[in-house]
């Protein structure tokens, strides 16, 4: 196989090319999905770079996020065409229709998706300020919108135990819901800037964000159990960081920016430990 560092020249190349706006790994760490402005999904083997089958066409709007199932078995990727999109990896196919919001209206589109722990649920963060749930068997809408942002909604990410749904927007705010009854849990945490993404640790106990802007880039990690918020250092460090992932032990956060960079820090001191 290909030295990483020959492999990352590739995709960096594809990236370039066709503007990738999200990328997930499989559960099983031997696929990258991405998705991008071409309007489709394409899959990568993470060992080699090299593309694996046929892209996945059928999105009309930019590809926005991507997310796989648990099991590997199904992606979901939300777009700019105002639908989410399940696909069967093995077979590059659709599964069943696409999903549309409504009433459908003009101008509303997808900013992030994510899968529950348990693969049943779908949630899709819109731009018209509702997070939706969806059932990802029968591909229906659950319960009622889940509103109370005032922009639109970034990023979404379910707990390890699926009870809780974090969201972040370009309102400044981070939000907890509850995904059973579709209602806020506390009140929202004001940030300094838009939210770009947000995580929960392994453990359920802790969640982390990235909040970027022109003056203002950084990293907040809450430790959930004690209500507490933790501010790590802002500035070069974190500047034009737009994702974010925490270690299985918790203990390293680690995030990735449009400068090419890749730094780790230390969860606990909060202090920065590794560019990559």
């Amino acid at each position: 196989s290909q030295p990483r560092r020959e492999w990352s020249s590739v995709l960096w190349s594809t990236s370039i090319a066709n503007g990738v706006n999200s990328v997930a790994y499989s559960p099983d760490g031997r696929t990258i999905a991405s998705g991008g402005n071409d309007c489709a999904v394409h899959l990568w083997d993470a060992e080699t770079g090299l593309s694996v089958g046929k892209q996945f066409e059928g999105h009309t709007g930019v590809v926005t996020s991507v997310a796989f199932s648990p099991d590997g078995m199904w992606i979901a990727s939300g777009s700019f065409d105002d639908t989410i999109r399940i696909w069967d990896v093995e077979t590059g196919l659709g599964v069943s229709g696409a999903l549309y919001a409504l009433p459908q209206v003009e101008k509303r589109y997808i900013l992030s998706v994510a899968f529950s722990p348990d693969g049943k649920k779908i949630a899709g963060g819109y731009s018209d300020n509702t997070i939706r749930l969806w059932d990802a068997e029968v591909r229906e809408p659950i319960g009622s919108l889940l509103e109370g942002h005032a922009e639109q909604v970034t990023t979404v990410a379910f707990s390890p135990d699926g009870e809780r749904l974090a969201s972040g927007s370009y309102d400044k705010t981070v939000r907890l819901w509850d995904t059973k009854t579709g209602l806020p849990i506390g009140e929202p945490s004001e940030m300094p800037s838009c939210v770009w993404c947000i995580v929960f640790s392994p453990d359920g106990r802790k969640l982390a964000n990235i909040i970027s802007a022109s003056y203002d880039e950084t990293i907040r990690m809450w430790d959930l159990g004690l209500a507490l918020s933790a501010e790590m250092p802002s500035g070069e460090y974190v500047r034009e960081a737009i994702s974010i992932a925490i270690s299985p032990d918790s203990k390293k956060i680690a995030t990735g920016s449009n400068q090419g960079t890749i730094l780790l820090w230390d969860a606990i001191t909060g202090l920065p430990v590794e560019v990559l």
